[in-house]
């Protein structure tokens, strides 16, 4: 019989975004047959409803209103400088984020050995959404 086994990586960083990598592994007659990972960041306000119960705990241990406020504030100077750099900068920026765009399209990406399902899907969302936070969006 083949069990499915799910377990998680945390790591807290200093400005209170937490770094989530969740293992599932496929295990047959205590020998594992097959691995993949899935990650994604926390950061300071987000909904941590669906989060397992670790991330749970660090998030309300370090997410502090102030912690949240200082985030708000970095995410708010970083749009800021974007549009203060002038048309042709942003241009350039732009274009360089569908460039991504196109060639994660097409990435077939491996970690740790492994390859990571998604892994090239999610970056090409990444990329989308930072075009899409830069442009003033959220």
């Amino acid at each position: 019989m083949i069990e499915r086994v799910i377990s998680y990586d945390h790591r807290l960083l200093e400005n209170g975004l937490i770094e989530v990598r969740q293992i599932e592994r496929l295990v047959e007659e205590g020998a594992e047959i097959a691995k993949k990972f899935k990650r994604h960041v926390v950061v300071p306000g987000d909904d941590i409803t669906n989060e397992d119960p670790v991330t749970k705990q660090l998030a309300v241990m370090a997410h502090t209103d102030e912690v949240i406020l200082s985030h708000i504030n970095k995410v708010n100077a970083i749009r800021q400088s974007f549009l203060t750099i002038g048309d042709e900068a942003q241009e350039e920026v732009v274009s360089t984020l569908e460039e991504l765009t196109e060639a994660y399209k097409e990435a077939s990406i491996v970690s740790e050995g492994e390859t990571v399902e998604g892994e090239a899907e999610k970056k090409v969302g990444i990329w989308a959404s930072i075009k899409s936070f830069l442009m003033g969006g959220v």
